[in-house]
């Protein structure tokens, strides 16, 4: 049988004595041959002090050269932030260094350091290197340094880069996992590209870019994770493109852009979850040397973030460019008009809150108005989008504001009706061009009557002035005689009443026809008592209620009607064709409102 082959045993695993072997982990491998000994007097005081947990101080400033009393090389710094060797073990307080000059790039690629770090007022000449690397509390404060390079390293506490700390290139920290702070509070990043990444990074505390942070590049925070929250009240950002660029970041509390934050660059959470308020209060953004290229981009990008306490947007100084809000979310909106009015447009398509803080109390529709016409031209036009107005007259609503509402949803009704006539594609039939003609105009009456079913009230208003327009006309009508009886029994059967009893009736005196309603002269109490008693006496106003309404009958405009004929020659009476003119408008509007209004008060007419 052939022989089975052996497979072959794994790699042991490298032991601490192994570790310990390697070079750049004992003492030995870094001592030098000089006069003053092996060790360079830096260095020398540096292993006093870890071993005491005291502070190596030496200098409160940062040196701007290296001398042999401040020099201290990176590898050997390396070698005492891992542990040291048995000869030289470090205490449990971390290494503390201040004042001092590492030569070299400080490489913690792929190490494990069990003690804290701290770096303050040193200058780095090289890079800082701590890609996959595990630390614990790491201080660079007041340090420079060349770049840092720690995309996936591991943090068990804070990461300070504050106080006057100063990266010449770009700070890389992608998929870092930060157990505490990431705190940059004045610090300075300066690179032509990325100045800080942070993309995919979680940080368990909070994100500092406060109190005079700057950044000459982009500050990427894409798909970062901040438990805590993100400060950047009087940082500075400053980039061609992207300044502040964080989509999909998530954000337990708040982001506070404002009190002092300047960017000069674009700012984007397109997409981000903030579990607090959303504060631009008080920021500048987007402030350029050139205004009217500034216009055309986009200096806040909230499109589909999604904010769970207020958008505060007040006392803005600069924000050129356009605010989009388009798919975004948040529970109350915080802002003042002078803010509002400062971006070149603001998209609000799909941009859904539930309420206002701290409005003004001359706020009127027409300020909503302007409000909700922040929008782009094209998204209030040829490619309207009523999501906005309805949001906004939903929320308006119940918010107790009710006139308002209602005036925004007729303003949306009525953008609606235009896009519908001048932008609506329709196929170029005359069928479809006459429905066009006719749908117009069927708009234009439903907004000057009931305020397309939303104000049916004003058809009542409507019917009460031609009420008393015809009172008015239909009173001139019977001085001048122009009103007459409809009743054939008022000329045929008179009453003449006699002490003595009835006898024939008398014909109606001329009087009587020349003016039934104010006959006059010597035969006008004849005239009076000629009229039947249960006839109806004339009332200019009742019979213009009785015309212009419907469904309502005083019995006026059955007993009386306007003469069209003159009583002595025959011929057309023109006067009384007008006033007859004016009943059949009159009866007309009267129908038109009083459907309309019926409709508008069942909801006939669709408002939504």
């Amino acid at each position: 049988m052939p022989e089975k082959k052996r497979s072959s045993p794994a790699a042991p695993a490298a032991t601490p004595a192994a570790i310990s072997a390697a070079v750049g982990r004992r003492l030995a491998d870094f001592w030098i041959d000089d006069e003053d000994g092996r060790l360079h007097p830096a260095e020398k005081q540096l292993l006093d002090c870890v071993r005491r947990g005291a502070v190596c101080d030496l200098g409160a400033q940062q040196p701007s050269v290296f001398t042999p009393d401040n020099l201290v090389r990176a590898e050997f710094l390396r070698f005492v932030c891992l542990g040291g060797d048995d000869q030289t073990p470090v205490h449990e307080h971390g290494v503390l260094l201040q004042g001092i000059y590492i030569e070299g790039d400080f490489d913690l690629f792929g190490a494990i350091a069990p003690r804290n770090i701290s770096l303050t007022h040193c200058k780095l000449a090289g890079q800082l290197i701590l890609t996959d690397c595990e630390l614990q509390t790491l201080v660079l404060s007041g340090s420079s340094i060349r770049a840092l390079k720690g995309d996936r390293c591991q943090l068990g506490g804070s990461l300070k880069l504050d106080e006057g700390f100063l990266a010449e290139e770009d700070v890389r920290l992608a998929g870092a996992r930060i157990a505490g702070d990431l705190t940059c509070r004045g610090g300075e990043f300066q690179s032509s590209d990325r100045a800080l990444v942070i993309a995919k990074a979680r940080i368990d505390g909070d994100c500092l870019l406060d109190g005079g942070f700057f950044a000459d590049g982009t500050v990427d925070l894409s798909g970062c994770t901040i438990v805590g929250t993100l400060s950047c009240v009087e940082g500075r950002f400053t980039c061609r493109d992207q300044a502040l660029f964080g989509p999909r970041l998530s954000v337990g509390h708040n982001i506070q852009l404002g009190a002092g934050c300047q960017v000069a660059g674009q700012v984007s959470f397109q997409g981000s979850t903030i579990g607090g308020d959303m504060i631009f209060t008080g920021g500048e953004f987007n402030r350029s040397d050139d205004p009217e290229k500034a216009v055309e981009t986009t200096c806040i990008n909230l499109r589909g973030a999604t904010i769970a306490g207020t958008l505060f947007w007040r006392q803005i100084t600069h924000a050129n460019g356009k605010l989009d809000l388009a798919g975004a979310s948040c529970l109350t909106i915080n802002m003042d008009w002078e803010s509002w009015q400062l971006p070149s447009q603001i998209r609000l398509d799909n941009f859904s809150y539930k309420g206002f803080n701290q409005l003004d109390e001359t706020t009127s529709t027409r300020f909503w108005i302007n409000w909700i016409e922040r929008q782009p031209e094209r998204h209030l036009t040829r490619n309207f989008r009523p999501k906005p107005y309805q949001q906004l007259a939903d929320v308006l609503q119940s918010m107790g504001h009710e006139q308002e509402a209602i005036g925004i949803r007729v303003e949306r009704k009525r953008r609606q009706a235009e896009y519908a006539r001048k932008h609506e594609k329709r196929s170029g039939t005359l069928i479809s061009h006459g429905f066009r003609i006719l749908t117009s105009i069927w708009n234009r009456v439903q907004d000057l009557t009931v305020g397309y079913g939303y104000r049916p009230g004003n058809a009542v208003l409507y019917l009460l002035a031609i009420s008393a327009i015809g009172a008015i006309i239909y009173q001139a009508a019977a001085i001048h005689g122009i009103m007459a009886p409809t009743h054939p029994l008022i000329y045929k059967e008179a009453i003449w009443e006699e002490k003595a009893g009835p006898i024939e009736a008398p014909e109606i005196p001329a009087s009587c026809q020349r003016n039934w309603v104010y006959p006059g002269g010597k035969n006008g109490d004849l005239c009076t008592r000629t009229m039947p008693s249960e006839y109806s006496t004339f009332n200019a106003l009742i019979y213009s209620i009785d015309i212009a309404l419907p469904v309502v009958d005083f019995r006026m405009q059955s007993d009386w009607s306007p003469r069209v004929v003159d009583w002595k020659s025959g011929r057309h009476d023109w006067p009384g064709w007008w006033v007859r003119v004016w009943e059949w408008i009159q009866i007309g509007l009267g129908w038109t409102f009083s459907l309309l209004f019926v409709s508008a008060l069942g909801g006939i007419i669709r408002r939504d």
